[in-house]
């Protein structure tokens, strides 16, 4: 999280990961970046010089740190629109993705970017975890809360 004159832009990815066969889950919550690419955003969709907005999530298989000079994940493998977008009090979002067991066999998966477009797009925010095995039997859902403030400084 980067702070500048007191406003914070702050999200948190929470991904569960199911076994079908078994009915086991995991939790992996993470804290991921607000890459600069993802503050230039904000701020030109306050100035008006840009319409885009967040409108998918892509899984990858790079582990490398995000860093605030990405524009990408590393190692693409799978884009998706999200599902829904509610607002879930003032000042947050929270996007919500489900990819199904027998959807989406990806392999082996450690990060995972929001973004502005099926291709291409900005990246607001990248983060990496733990490797999950995306197979025929596997399901992962993936839950992203936004969150901007101002601590008054």
């Amino acid at each position: 999280m980067r702070t500048r004159d007191g406003a914070r832009a702050r999200c948190n990815v929470r991904i569960v990961v199911g076994d079908e066969r078994t009915g086991e889950e995991r939790v992996v919550e993470t804290h991921n970046l607000v890459v600069d690419a993802g503050l230039d955003l904000i701020r030109d969709r306050i100035r008006g010089a840009s319409n885009a907005f967040l409108t998918h999530v892509a899984f990858g298989s790079d582990a490398t740190a995000p860093d605030a000079g990405q524009t990408e994940l590393g190692a693409e493998v799978a884009r998706y629109a999200f599902e829904q977008a509610p607002s879930s009090g003032a000042g947050s979002l929270e996007y919500t993705y489900y990819l199904p067991s027998g959807t989406g066999n990806l392999g082996l998966l450690s990060e995972v970017g929001i973004l502005t477009a099926s291709v291409a797009g900005t990246m607001y925010a990248r983060a990496t975890f733990a490797t999950i095995d995306k197979t025929g039997s596997t399901y992962v859902k993936v839950v992203w809360e936004l969150e901007w403030t101002d601590d008054g400084a």
